[in-house]
C-alpha cells in the first residue's frame, strides 16, 4: 500500500476522490487476484473456509470479503497520501 500512498502524494487529488479511486482500484485488483488464486486450486480451500465462516458452501462471499478488506486498505492509503500532500503544502 505504500505505492498507493506515494502515487496520491505526488498527484494532486482531493481527499474524497483519492479515497474512492484507491478503494475501487484495489477492490478490483485484490478481487481479481483472489479469484485467480482460488480458481487455480479449484476452490477447495475457500469452500472449506466459507463453511466455517458462513455455514454454507459460498466461496464467492469469502472472495468479496477479502476484496473489501484490501479495498479499505487501498482507499485509506490513498487518503493518507492525499492528506499528507495537503498538510505539507500548508507548511
Amino acid at each position: 500500500m505504500p505505492v498507493v500512498m506515494l502515487i496520491y502524494f505526488l498527484i494532486p487529488v482531493n481527499a474524497g476522490r483519492a479515497f474512492l479511486s484507491g478503494f475501487f482500484a484495489l477492490f478490483m485488483l485484490w478481487g481479481a487476484l483472489a479469484w485467480m488464486m482460488d480458481a487455480s486450486n479449484h476452490h477447495i480451500l475457500s469452500q472449506k473456509i466459507s463453511q466455517v465462516f458462513f455455514q454454507h458452501d459460498k466461496y464467492p462471499y469469502l472472495i468479496m470479503m477479502s476484496a473489501f478488506i484490501g479495498a479499505l486498505c487501498g482507499g485509506l492509503s490513498a487518503l493518507c497520501g492525499s492528506l499528507a500532500r495537503w498538510a505539507l503544502g500548508k507548511l
